[in-house]
């Protein structure tokens, strides 16, 4: 008896400074420009609230420029000014 490698489905979707990936669990959230409220398909959505950093011109001195990604997959601008870009992965 042989193995048979089983390829996973993979899915996307993509909006308005964001694109995502999903690999079996394995979510890779593409911020490409975000610079309003954005949101994404909720199946994609990570299962606590996140805060991730990402690269942009900082606009406070609270903490470090973030996208904020809730549970229904909002994505929010907190901390700075412009476009912002990272690459987020996450399971769900």
């Amino acid at each position: 008896m042989s193995l048979k490698k089983i390829a996973p489905i993979v899915e996307t979707a993509s909006g308005t400074g964001w694109s995502v990936r999903k690999t079996g669990p394995v979510v890779e959230l593409r911020i490409e420009g975000l610079d309003t409220q954005q949101s994404f398909p909720e199946q994609y959505a990570p299962t606590v609230q996140t805060y991730a950093p990402v690269s942009a011109q900082s606009s406070t001195s609270s903490y470090t420029p973030r996208v904020s990604i809730n549970l229904a997959g909002v994505l929010t601008p907190q901390g700075y000014t412009g476009k912002a870009y990272g690459v987020i992965t996450y399971t769900v």
